[in-house]
């Protein structure tokens, strides 16, 4: 009974003597906040700065009004009337009629237009004599956004004046409007976009931009903050483990906060759509404990605060192309699948797309939050063990060289 007393007794020592030493790390980094205010920068700057010029960079949501120049040899009403229906669309702004194709070619090349229309001289006479009219159409492709709202728009407007003029020549005939419908189009298509219904790029984008730039906040703040110890402390050598978690828990309130601001503040005044402020909240904030464990491993590694912004540079764009987010998973490289899916970001990444456009049904996100979760527990394990192992590889020499 004695024996395991005692057992008791030296594990609630040791216990406590690692509470005070991670207490005395988390004051320890708020001493180092009141002191070098870069740190506190990092800290506040990032998780506001960036969502604000993010969230404006795009506000308007969506591409419309592409500019395009039309080239009308043909100057009839039916080509007038083409031109007409391509301006009136949302995606397309028609700002001028040329009189050759060298000048439209000349306004794409120089970037002023996206679209090129040429509407060649026989274009209504063919119609008229029930031929094919032709219309030659070039796209700049250069941006995949805008060449999908310029066409997609074009295709739009010369299949429903198809439509039309195929139902006018019925009409004549003396049949009926429902009749002349169904001879020109014979299978009606009813379109129904699911989840994102206006197609907007911006709430698409943004949310996940928000999420990512709280990685960044989190891997830059711990990493800058180990370094910048390092450089003004460089006796200490390596930064133990519970300094490193002294430094996150000192910081987790910085991250929360950056986290209600994003949640709260810049997406409802910027309008993009999506779930409750507090759904949003939970999910940010349980993907920042998950990604602390990446940035204490992060931490351990760097000499300065320098070492920190490099090593960062070089890991946020590929973590962030990984996820999923903007280009299909399964379209990926088996080892870099893999290598995502053992990222916080990439569940964490999949279930924002769910919650901003389709529901926040636990039953629907609950397997992306449990992939989080678990993704979060396995690098909260091996931070533990890389970290604990460097810092006594460092700390054994120096008790041998003491003892001798």
């Amino acid at each position: 009974m004695m024996a395991r007393h005692l057992i008791v007794s030296r594990h609630l020592t040791h216990a406590l003597a690692w509470a005070r030493s991670l207490a005395g790390a988390v004051t320890g980094e708020y001493a180092r906040l009141r002191r070098h205010p870069s740190l506190l920068m990092v800290l506040l700057a990032v998780p506001t700065i960036y969502p604000v010029l993010v969230a404006s960079l795009y506000e308007r949501n969506q591409v419309v009004e592409r500019p395009a120049v039309v080239v009308d040899q043909d100057n009839s009403a039916l080509s007038r009337r083409l031109v007409m229906d391509l301006d009136a669309t949302q995606e397309i702004r028609v700002l001028r009629r040329l009189d050759s194709l060298e000048e439209g070619w000349s306004q794409v090349r120089r970037q002023q237009a996206d679209l090129l229309i040429f509407v060649p001289d026989d274009f209504s006479r063919r119609i008229k004599r029930r031929e094919q009219g032709r219309l030659q159409l070039w796209v700049n492709s250069g941006n995949m956004l805008t060449y999908g709202a310029a066409y997609g728009a074009t295709t739009a407007v010369v299949g429903q004046l198809d439509a039309d003029l195929g139902r006018e020549v019925f009409l004549r005939r003396g049949m009926g409007t429902a009749a002349s419908s169904e001879r020109t189009a014979p299978v009606a298509r009813v379109d129904r976009l699911l989840f994102h219904p206006t197609g907007a790029y911006g709430a698409f984008f943004v949310p996940g931009v928000l999420l990512i730039v709280m990685q960044q906040a989190v891997l830059i703040a711990l990493a800058f903050s180990a370094g910048l110890q390092r450089e003004t402390q460089p006796e200490e050598g390596r930064l133990s483990y519970t300094t490193l978690l002294g430094k996150a828990l000192a910081q987790a309130p910085f991250y929360l906060g950056g986290t209600w601001f994003m949640a709260t503040v810049i997406l409802p005044r910027f309008g993009w759509s999506g779930p409750h402020p507090h759904a949003l909240l939970a999910l940010f904030a349980g993907f920042c404990l998950a990604t602390i464990p990446i940035g204490m491993i992060l931490a351990n590694l760097v000499r300065d605060r320098f070492t920190a912004f490099q090593l960062l540079m070089l890991a946020s764009a590929p973590i962030f192309l990984m996820s999923g987010f903007s280009w299909p998973l399964d379209q990926m490289p088996p080892v870099v699948r893999a290598i995502a899916s053992a990222l916080p970001s990439t569940p964490a990444l999949l279930a924002l797309r769910i919650m901003t456009m389709k529901t926040i049904e636990l039953r629907v996100i609950g397997p992306y939050l449990i992939w989080l979760a678990t993704a979060g527990g396995v690098w909260a394990l091996l931070s533990f063990v890389v970290i604990r192992r460097s810092w006594q590889r460092i700390r054994l020499p120096r008790l041998t060289c003491a003892r001798a």
